[in-house]
């Protein structure tokens, strides 16, 4: 969705006012102009982008941009209204205003005159002061235009403004009509008048020629009021039809007033008359009309359903031409300033200038991909502003319709950080100025009507000089000038067979680069096969095979490549498991170790495991330290070895294999069988072991029994044990489950596994089972 912003008559003299609440926006086009109406002297107008938070100066007569500034948050509903050279930029969407100076550009910090006001807030730019006004509650402030600190006492002014409600005259009287009362209200020095019911609910309020009109759309009357007294002078009749939606602006040179009507008609009527004797039409169907704006006797009319702008030659009167500035339904603002119309877009990029034949010159406001560039940085501190004056001009660009203007001559406007640049302000007409003064947008000022100034940081600041004539008159003109980092030069030269790269850098052939002073830059030395790298010089030493410069200044660096003549760094010494060793431990995570040797940064350890008389890789890893740790699977046997590694990868002698194994066996028992009684079971059969080394871990324990076939059955449990070093464990194995009828003597072994295999000890009952058959079962190490 696009933000509408609000419209504005016109052509009108008087100051400004900008006014961000829904429907209103009025101006007057004396020496300040409104958001939807910016003004400035030199053919010059602020113009606001909402979308970025900027204020855009844009020079009329060169169609570019002089100067950007942002002065809110991107997406803020942003106004611009200007006094003289000075602009005004108000936020809507915190109820904050700034003052950006017009010589420096300086923006000053957000004052908040009505504390509260929001998007209700609405500002008058007058010589004398600055008017807020908060419609929301009723409340107008007058503030200082330079300091923005609000003077005396708030007045109470109840009414309802709309988008065509408000002017400032000449005399700096404000003039406001109540949208709801059709009261007409005035406030002079601080002190507000009223005349009631001048006009019907939803009448629009205008400047003619210096006096205030009220347009009253239900009599379709206009009426004159006599500025000093508020007292109407004239009143004529409107050629209006029920329904009509009309655009009203007044004339700032003459007693005419102009209605562009939805129908699509331009009405010019004569306010010393009696009513509208010309009439033109403006196309076909409905259209949706902006205030009409008045410069060199032409008339140009917004269409906002189109986005077209009609030209009506006044002294016809005709239309010349119809060109389209914007895409259709787009509500852009219409200004004029010294002869020159500028059109704008404040929810994008797009503006531009309309010259008095209806030729169209486009203007990006800002590069929409990358907004901040162009900014200019403000100074930490202000600088000392030149003295008010006449207008500026824009790089060097004389004052439309001046005999005598200034420019700025420069020695370069591209510099780096530090480099003397040569300013000198010139005369474009008969006088060349006597004198002058400069600001150089990084706090600096100066004298003279020619300097030499250097800037301390790499980014775009606004120049400005505002120059005196022999005869006392005052002109200004600006310059952006674009300061970069100092830059430094690296320069390599390479010897033999190889290359260096780097950022900027492929040598050869390319052998050198520029980059921004104190910037790194990372070279690397790449031999050709069967070379090496035999040393750097310059910025860098040693034989790494990379080096790393910081460009404090120019730097030169060399790179030697000479044959290579690999040195074969000897086999490590092997400190552990020495060879021949066997490992007993659960997990077989396996330490190795082995002595450093001279001149080696790696070493590559290989372990390898026989599986069925087949070595197999077990462990591959290249490591700095002088030990690691790997995990060996199973109780096989193993070997490993390790190669130290010189600076430039080449490996040397390898170590000789250590050989290793691991037995994870539980090792040796002793058993006992005791015989136990159970209620309802009789005789029961448990057995007793004790390690006959140290031994740990934990036993699953398992158990069978068998006699005669078909003479008795019999049933063993299951449980766990834990082995402690020496303990008597008693296994919990026990059984069988019933009565017998008949009983052998039984002998069976009781065998121990490791890891689920049937190993080495097994022991026998010491006596025949006199009820129960001896168990067979095995112990497994878990």
């Amino acid at each position: 969705m696009r933000l509408r912003w609000d419209r504005v008559r016109g052509g009108l003299t008087g100051l400004a006012v900008v006014v961000l609440a829904a429907g209103v926006v009025v101006a007057g086009a004396h020496d300040g102009y409104p958001t939807e109406r910016p003004h400035l002297l030199s053919g010059s107008a602020w113009l606001a982008s909402s979308g970025v938070g900027e204020l855009t100066l844009l020079d009329g007569s060169s169609a570019e941009v002089a100067a950007q500034v942002r002065v809110a948050d991107p997406g803020d509903r942003l106004g611009v209204v200007q006094q003289s050279a000075t602009a005004y930029a108000v936020d809507g969407t915190d109820g904050t205003v700034r003052r950006i100076d017009g010589a420096t550009f300086q923006v000053s910090p957000p004052a908040t005159p009505v504390p509260g006001a929001g998007d209700g807030l609405h500002v008058f730019a007058g010589a004398e002061a600055l008017y807020a006004l908060d419609a929301g509650r009723g409340i107008l402030a007058a503030t200082d235009p330079a300091t923005l600190v609000v003077r005396g006492r708030t007045v109470p002014l109840a009414v309802q403004v709309n988008a065509t409600d408000a002017a400032l005259d000449d005399a700096g009287r404000l003039w406001v009509l109540d949208a709801a009362t059709g009261d007409l209200i005035w406030i002079e020095h601080g002190t507000p008048h009223t005349r009631r019911g001048v006009a019907h609910p939803g009448g629009q309020l205008v400047l003619a020629d210096g006096a205030p009109v009220v347009v009253d759309l239900a009599a379709r009357t206009a009426t004159v009021f006599d500025p000093g007294s508020g007292s109407p002078r004239t009143t004529i009749g409107l050629d209006l039809r029920p329904g009509d939606t009309v655009a009203v602006s007044g004339s700032a040179h003459g007693a005419r007033l102009y209605l562009a009507a939805s129908r699509g008609t331009l009405a010019i009527c004569d306010l010393t008359s009696t009513g509208c004797a010309t009439a033109l039409p403006l196309g076909t169907g409905t259209h949706d009309f902006g205030p009409p704006v008045e410069t060199g006797g032409r008339l140009f009319v917004p269409d906002y359903t189109t986005g077209q702008v009609w030209v009506v030659d006044l002294t016809g009167p005709r239309v010349l031409a119809s060109p389209r500035v914007l895409g259709p339904r787009t509500p852009f603002q219409l200004l004029t300033r010294d002869g020159v119309v500028f059109f704008n877009d404040p929810d994008s990029e797009h503006a531009g200038v309309v010259t008095l034949d209806g030729g169209i010159r486009p203007v990006a406001k800002y590069d929409p991909a990358d907004p901040g560039k162009g900014l200019g940085d403000q100074p930490t501190t202000p600088p000392t502003p030149p003295t008010p004056q006449t207008p500026h001009t824009p790089s060097g660009t004389p004052t439309p319709g001046a005999t005598d203007g200034v420019r700025i001559v420069t020695s370069t406007t591209t510099p780096v950080i530090g480099q003397d640049v040569v300013l000198k302000v010139v005369g474009t007409g008969a006088l060349a100025p006597v004198a002058a003064q400069w600001s150089f947008g990084d706090g600096h000022t100066a004298p003279g009507t020619s300097t030499t100034h250097h800037w301390d940081a790499a980014q775009t600041y606004q120049v400005s000089v505002q120059a005196r004539f022999p005869d006392g008159r005052t002109a200004t003109a600006w310059v952006r000038i674009q300061v970069a980092g100092k830059q430094a030069r690296l320069t390599v030269t390479v010897s033999g067979a190889g290359t260096v790269t780097g950022t900027g850098v492929n040598c050869p052939p390319s052998c050198g680069t520029t980059t921004a002073a104190g910037q790194s830059v990372t070279l690397t030395a790449v031999p050709t096969a069967g070379f090496a790298l035999t040393g750097w010089g310059g910025a860098c030493a040693g034989t790494a095979r990379t080096c790393t410069v910081t460009m404090t200044g120019d730097v030169t660096v060399s790179a030697t490549f000479g044959p290579y003549n690999p040195v074969v760094l000897p086999a490590p010494v092997l400190l552990g498991p020495a060879d021949g060793t066997v490992l007993f431990d659960l997990p077989r995570d396996t330490a190795v170790r082995w002595q450093a040797v001279a001149g080696a940064t790696r070493y590559r350890m290989q372990a390898e495991i026989n599986q069925n008389g087949t070595w197999g890789t077990a462990a591959d890893t290249t490591v700095g330290a002088t030990g690691t740790t790997f995990r060996f699977g199973g109780d096989k046997p193993g070997r490993w070895r390790v190669t130290a590694i010189a600076p430039d990868g080449t490996p040397g002698t390898p170590s000789g294999w250590a050989r290793f194994s691991y037995d994870t066996r539980i090792q040796a028992f002793a058993g006992t069988w005791v015989t136990t009684t159970s209620p309802g079971l009789g005789s029961l059969r448990q057995v007793t072991f004790q390690p006959t080394s140290p031994t740990s871990g934990n036993l699953q324990v398992t158990g069978t029994c068998e006699g005669d076939p078909g003479l008795f059955a019999c049933t063993w449990s299951t449980g766990t044990a834990t082995l402690s070093g020496g303990n008597l464990v008693t296994a919990p194995l026990i059984g069988p489950s019933g009565h017998y009828t008949q009983h052998k003597p039984v002998y069976r072994t009781y065998q121990i596994s490791v890891s689920g295999q049937m190993l080495v000890q097994a022991f026998t009952s010491p006596q025949p089972v006199s009820g129960p058959v001896s168990p067979l079962g095995t112990l497994v190490k878990g």
